[in-house]
């Protein structure tokens, strides 16, 4: 099972896509959203990751008040969380994943 980034200087700019046997998800986040505070893209980029390499990074998500999200030509990503401690200092943990390479790539 994967899922997919879809990075775009244009409509929908960013979006997620998974499918199982559940069905089929898209969630499209407009770069103008409430939740994006700033978006550079200038080229489309469109990556797979397995869902066994991005599910630890769940945990940190949970209690981060901001994420980062960048990722290169490769298909590198990088998540960076910032999360604050009980004693309200602010760390950062970030998270590495390599995309899924077809064999034709």
């Amino acid at each position: 099972m994967c899922a997919e980034l879809l990075l775009s200087p244009d409509a929908p700019f960013f979006q997620i896509s998974t499918a199982g046997v559940a069905g089929e998800c898209q969630v499209h986040i407009l770069h103008t959203s409430e939740m994006v505070e700033a978006f550079q893209c200038t080229k489309e980029i469109k990556s797979r990751y397995r869902y066994n390499q991005i599910r630890p990074a769940m945990k940190p998500l949970a209690v981060s008040s901001k994420v980062s999200i960048r990722t290169d030509e490769e298909g590198l990503l990088c998540l960076q969380f910032m999360i604050q401690t009980e004693t309200k200092q602010l760390c950062y943990v970030e998270y590495f994943c390599t995309p899924v390479v077809d064999e034709e790539d």
